[in-house]
């Protein structure tokens, strides 16, 4: 695996560390997972009652200034009307995408806009099933070990375009659909491949988990800052007080979530 990071990022492979995803430490935080889920089920009373579908899908387009999603793809009547007693439906669209999403009034109780909400990992806490495509969102999720579908109604073309590292058909830990009707009959027969999530935790995360923050600091900061000699340089300069946990660090972002 380090080899594609080292092909990705145009470096030696030495100079690739695995020390995990340190975004990814939360979800080894029991009291930060029960705040965050309380505090978001406060502010949106309508997550509790039902099932939480997050639809977090990757941009189409060659890059930020191109990028978009077809919205048009999905069948919005048919997913509420298959769907809406039972669940509620978000959107989480990537913030490079400019063509804005328009939920109809009708389906307003089912459907709702979370694109603008900073933090993606908060969100998963209180998902129930996760739909993406190429994401790198699926990672994090699997850590929970919840059922994902994969919605690549265009990945003959992603493949010919962009391609992937590995072969995306054997990759994803869960099924690939390709339709709006393809999403509503793989929730409804509820075989979400979950088996294969464990192996895939595996295989990228390997004995990492939890511990990535520390990883970077042990292995990478550290020996940083003592071969460049910096570490006496520092003791003379006022230094940044850092949140005294993630849950104050929460709490912050989401006061500014309000601004």
């Amino acid at each position: 695996m380090r080899e594609n990071y080292a092909e990705g990022f145009g470096i030696s492979v030495d100079k690739v560390y695995a020390t995990g995803v340190p975004r990814a430490d939360i979800f080894f935080d029991e009291e930060y997972k029960s705040y965050v889920r309380e505090t978001l089920y406060d502010r949106y009373p309508y997550l509790k009652d039902k099932k939480v579908i997050l639809f977090a899908p990757t941009f189409r387009g060659n890059g930020q200034a191109s990028a978009y999603y077809p919205f048009e793809i999905l069948d919005l009547k048919k997913l509420y009307e298959e769907l809406h007693e039972e669940y509620v439906f978000l959107f989480k669209i990537h913030p490079f995408v400019k063509n804005k999403l328009t939920i109809p009034y009708e389906y307003a109780d089912f459907f709702y806009d979370f694109s603008s909400y900073r933090e993606v990992n908060d969100l998963l806490l209180i998902t129930d099933l996760l739909i993406t495509d190429y994401s790198s969102v699926c990672f994090e999720f699997a850590l929970l070990g919840k059922p994902m579908l994969f919605f690549a109604f265009d990945v003959e073309q992603y493949i010919e375009d962009r391609d992937f590292y590995y072969n995306y058909f054997d990759f994803i830990p869960g099924p690939l659909v390709k339709s709006t009707d393809g999403i509503t009959e793989a929730i409804k027969k509820g075989n979400f491949q979950q088996e294969k999530i464990r192996p895939f935790v595996k295989y990228f995360f390997d004995d990492t988990l939890g511990r990535a923050s520390k990883n970077v600091v042990d292995q990478l900061i550290i020996p940083s800052l003592e071969d460049n000699g910096e570490e006496e340089k520092l003791k003379d300069k006022t230094t940044l007080v850092p949140p005294a946990s993630r849950i104050e660090l929460f709490k912050q972002s989401f006061l500014e979530e309000d601004e």
